[in-house]
Protein backbone atom coordinates (compact mmCIF):
# COMPACT_ATOMS: atom_id res chain seq x y z
CA UNK A 1 0.00 0.00 0.00
CA UNK A 2 1.22 3.55 -1.19
CA UNK A 3 0.99 5.79 1.93
CA UNK A 4 -1.24 9.27 1.14
CA UNK A 5 1.36 11.55 2.71
CA UNK A 6 4.88 11.87 4.86
CA UNK A 7 5.16 12.45 8.80
CA UNK A 8 5.13 15.95 8.15
CA UNK A 9 1.39 15.40 6.00
CA UNK A 10 2.96 16.47 3.06
CA UNK A 11 0.55 14.80 0.21
CA UNK A 12 2.39 12.71 -2.19
CA UNK A 13 3.02 14.56 -5.68
CA UNK A 14 1.88 11.84 -8.15
CA UNK A 15 -1.44 10.62 -6.24
CA UNK A 16 -3.46 11.15 -8.55
CA UNK A 17 -1.37 9.23 -11.39
CA UNK A 18 -1.19 6.39 -9.06
CA UNK A 19 -5.05 6.65 -8.18
CA UNK A 20 -6.00 6.48 -12.03
CA UNK A 21 -3.53 3.11 -12.42
CA UNK A 22 -5.50 1.72 -9.87
CA UNK A 23 -8.23 2.43 -11.68
CA UNK A 24 -7.40 1.01 -15.22
CA UNK A 25 -6.08 -2.28 -13.11
CA UNK A 26 -9.37 -2.62 -11.65
CA UNK A 27 -11.20 -2.16 -15.42
CA UNK A 28 -8.84 -4.70 -16.97
CA UNK A 29 -9.14 -7.15 -13.47
CA UNK A 30 -12.70 -7.33 -13.99
CA UNK A 31 -13.34 -7.62 -18.02
CA UNK A 32 -11.67 -5.15 -19.68
CA UNK A 33 -13.33 -3.39 -22.72
CA UNK A 34 -14.88 -7.00 -23.35
CA UNK A 35 -17.05 -6.52 -20.21
CA UNK A 36 -17.75 -2.80 -20.87
CA UNK A 37 -18.77 -3.54 -24.50
CA UNK A 38 -21.32 -6.55 -23.03
CA UNK A 39 -22.36 -3.66 -20.93
CA UNK A 40 -22.99 -1.15 -22.97
CA UNK A 41 -25.09 -3.18 -25.31
CA UNK A 42 -27.10 -4.09 -22.73
CA UNK A 43 -27.19 -0.35 -21.12
CA UNK A 44 -26.74 1.69 -24.54
CA UNK A 45 -29.09 5.06 -23.16
CA UNK A 46 -25.93 4.92 -20.08
CA UNK A 47 -23.39 4.69 -21.83
CA UNK A 48 -23.89 7.28 -24.39
CA UNK A 49 -25.32 9.94 -21.73
CA UNK A 50 -22.38 9.01 -18.68
CA UNK A 51 -20.02 7.41 -20.36
CA UNK A 52 -19.23 8.33 -24.18
CA UNK A 53 -19.77 11.97 -23.45
CA UNK A 54 -17.15 12.17 -21.06
CA UNK A 55 -14.61 11.10 -23.64
CA UNK A 56 -15.75 13.41 -26.64
CA UNK A 57 -12.57 15.82 -26.95
CA UNK A 58 -14.10 19.48 -28.19
CA UNK A 59 -12.18 20.94 -31.12
CA UNK A 60 -13.39 24.86 -31.52
CA UNK A 61 -12.11 27.21 -34.05
CA UNK A 62 -11.95 30.81 -33.29
CA UNK A 63 -11.58 33.47 -35.81
CA UNK A 64 -11.72 37.45 -35.09
CA UNK A 65 -12.26 40.31 -37.34
CA UNK A 66 -10.75 42.29 -34.56
CA UNK A 67 -7.31 42.83 -33.10
CA UNK A 68 -6.51 42.14 -29.26
CA UNK A 69 -6.88 45.39 -28.28
CA UNK A 70 -10.11 45.92 -29.76
CA UNK A 71 -11.19 42.93 -28.29
CA UNK A 72 -10.35 43.91 -24.66
CA UNK A 73 -11.94 47.42 -25.22
CA UNK A 74 -14.88 45.62 -25.98
CA UNK A 75 -14.75 43.74 -22.72
CA UNK A 76 -14.03 46.46 -20.42
CA UNK A 77 -17.02 48.63 -22.06
CA UNK A 78 -14.85 51.29 -24.28
CA UNK A 79 -15.23 49.62 -27.34
CA UNK A 80 -18.16 49.44 -30.07
CA UNK A 81 -20.51 46.49 -29.27
CA UNK A 82 -20.85 44.63 -32.84
CA UNK A 83 -23.71 42.48 -33.19
CA UNK A 84 -24.12 38.86 -31.95
CA UNK A 85 -22.91 36.31 -34.86
CA UNK A 86 -23.88 32.99 -34.29
CA UNK A 87 -21.96 30.16 -35.91
CA UNK A 88 -21.84 26.52 -37.20
CA UNK A 89 -19.93 24.00 -35.29
CA UNK A 90 -18.92 20.30 -35.39
CA UNK A 91 -17.51 18.39 -32.92
CA UNK A 92 -14.45 16.07 -34.08
CA UNK A 93 -13.26 13.29 -32.11
CA UNK A 94 -9.87 13.21 -31.24
CA UNK A 95 -8.69 10.13 -33.07
CA UNK A 96 -5.96 8.07 -30.32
Amino acid sequence: MVPYGDADGAVIAHAGRYARECVLLAFEMIGGVERMADWASKNPDLFYTRIYTKVITREVEVTASEGIEDLLARLDGQGHSAPVEYMDAEIIPDEE
